[in-house]
């Protein structure tokens, strides 16, 4: 968990949401909705969708490579 408090050094992005809003925001991802989409259920603008997104595929893609040097 300590990785990914610095590896989000942003002050736009999904550090700046509200625990309701991350899920939303998480919850669009994981059912790949569109940015317009996010934006809506999560009450936040289109580009800090964007910003959500693309810092959740950062996080998962990190992670996916700690776990892949892991093996």
């Amino acid at each position: 968990m300590n990785e990914l408090v610095s590896f989000f050094h942003q002050t736009e992005g999904i550090e700046c949401l509200t625990p309701e809003q991350t899920v939303a925001c998480i919850s669009c991802f994981m059912n790949d909705e569109e940015d317009w989409k996010t934006a809506k259920r999560a009450g936040i603008s289109i580009p800090l969708a964007e910003q959500c997104r693309k810092d959740l595929w950062n996080a998962f893609l990190f992670r996916k490579q700690k776990l892949s040097h892991a093996l």
